[in-house]
């Protein structure tokens, strides 16, 4: 059954079941049909006519259609509560800030609209809300100043939808309906009070941030010109750079090719230096061998001297002793 309509074709004013009936007990009208029409849920200018009964047993009561359409079979729903009153809270937003994966981008909304249309080619779209913002970030540019924002709790929103929006270069932005953020009063007894207290919640929430995906990011001209105008920017800054390092390689190939040019000198230089080293320690082993050779030589001589000495002590002591000898006989010679 459904417990809930809309007043009007095209308004967001959403009505209850269990109000009409409170509202027939008060008036002592119950199990009478008082009510004018209502309307079902859906895009404004498409909505349903429905009208309203006590149920059987006058316990509470309900809305049904006026059509007997076999689909519906009297009653029934297609956009759930939930999605009707997360939708009315975000289009009452005045600002916000969207969180999107990592990133923050904070809107002050300057006006919104419900299920407005969008035609794109030959399809017509009708987005849950439609933001005009302005913002401190990139993002005012970028899309322009406008966000459209889809809803989603049992459906999940198209991936033709998304791609065409992209392709008009209209920013798309879905916020998905959680547990949390459910209406968690049973339809069948929830009132207009009811929903008030649940909106006020949710806006309390929404006006701190809303998380969610972006369908359609894209970029608008004024953006790509001004992102192209960065672009060149950086291009000149890059050519600048890079005739700065051109300059600097080729000073270092000049440095390069001076320690290069240094190097062989020096590797000239010690070349030559070894090889008077290798000059000097040939003539240090040869002045080494003459040393050796000398001091052979002076070992021989001082032998040879010593026995030359000792030759000439015996004699001189042989000598001695044959004058000796001789003066003895002279004198025996003579004395006798």
């Amino acid at each position: 059954m459904k417990f809930w309509a809309y007043k009007t074709q095209y308004c967001d004013d959403i009505v209850f079941a269990a109000d009409i009936e409170a509202d027939k007990v008060a008036r002592r009208l119950v199990g009478r049909w008082t009510s004018p029409k209502f309307y079902s849920d859906g895009i404004p200018g498409r909505r349903e006519i429905m009208f309203q009964r006590t149920n059987r047993g006058g316990s509470g009561g309900h809305f049904y259609y006026q059509s007997e359409d076999s689909d519906r079979q009297g009653d029934g729903a297609r956009e759930t509560l939930s999605h009707a009153l997360c939708k009315r809270a975000i289009s009452e937003l005045t600002s916000t800030t969207l969180r999107v994966g990592s990133r923050e981008i904070p809107i002050r909304i300057l006006d919104s609209s419900s299920e407005k249309d969008v035609v794109i080619g030959e399809n017509r779209y009708r987005p849950d809300v439609s933001f005009r913002f302005e913002s401190d970030s990139e993002y005012q540019m970028k899309w322009d100043g406008i966000l459209h924002v889809e809803v989603w709790h049992m459906h999940a929103t198209g991936e033709k939808k998304a791609k065409d929006f992209f392709g008009s270069g209209l920013a798309m932005f879905e916020i998905r309906v959680t547990e949390k953020l459910q209406f968690n009063v049973a339809e069948n007894c929830a009132t207009k009070r009811d929903m008030e207290r649940h909106v006020e919640w949710l806006k309390g929430l929404f006006s701190g941030w809303i998380g969610g995906r972006m369908l359609s990011d894209p970029k608008s001209r004024e953006y790509l010109l001004a992102e192209n105008k960065e672009l060149f920017k950086s291009l000149d800054r890059v050519t600048t750079e890079k005739s700065s390092v051109e300059l600097e390689l080729e000073k270092a190939e000049v440095d390069i090719l001076e320690v290069r040019g240094n190097l062989t000198a020096e590797r000239r230089a010690n070349t030559a230096l070894q090889a008077e080293i290798n000059e000097l320690k040939e003539l240090v082993v040869q002045k080494n061998q003459k040393l050796r050779e000398t001091n052979t030589e002076k070992v021989q001589f001082t032998e040879a001297n010593a026995t030359a000495v000792k030759s000439l002590f015996l004699w001189r002591l042989a000598t001695s002793a044959l004058v000796l000898l001789t003066m003895m006989l002279l004198w025996l010679q003579f004395a006798f």
